[in-house]
């Protein structure tokens, strides 16, 4: 339990809650990363955005990236606005939806390689300035299973999981 730990670093009086599901091993890995609290700054960005999305992959060691798509959005009401981007990178994705006004971002990271787990949360975590998180972690393709290597949390015995700090 030493990842999650390391995710909880400087957050006092956070419960960890974890639900487990049943564990089957399947394609790839899908990080759920749900912040809050986070810097205005960043999450109206569309330069510091597309940054993340160019950068992060290589940080994991997934796929190189390919196409980053980048834009400014506009919803109905006053706060339903923010920065929305992806990029496709061979069999893995990274996504990233801000909402400036409510002080979140939401991010999807996907990869049928494998990666750090903890490192991808915290890392992005740190980048976003969050001070709280919730994190789940999917398993996709599963009739189509192969191994796969996550590092983190005890990484395969929590995929399926959902870990929520708060």
């Amino acid at each position: 339990m030493k990842g999650l730990r390391n995710l909880t670093k400087g957050a006092s009086k956070r419960k960890i809650v974890i639900m487990p599901g049943d564990i089957k091993y399947g394609f790839g890995a899908h990080l759920l990363l749900d912040f809050s609290g986070c810097l205005p700054e960043k999450l109206t960005d569309v330069a510091f955005i597309d940054d993340v999305l160019r950068t992060i992959p290589a940080k994991l060691g997934i796929s190189k990236p390919g196409l980053v798509n980048v834009f400014k959005y506009r919803g109905q009401g006053a706060e339903a606005w923010g920065i929305s981007g992806v990029v496709l990178a061979g069999e893995s994705h990274l996504s990233i939806h801000t909402f400036p006004d409510k002080g979140r971002v939401y991010i999807g990271i996907f990869s049928g390689k494998g990666f750090d787990i903890d490192f991808a949360a915290e890392t992005l975590s740190e980048i976003f300035h969050a001070t709280g998180r919730e994190v789940s972690l999917l398993d996709h393709g599963l009739t189509f299973p192969q191994p796969v290597e996550l590092a983190g949390h005890g990484a395969r015995e929590l995929v399926g999981s959902h870990l929520t700090y708060q």
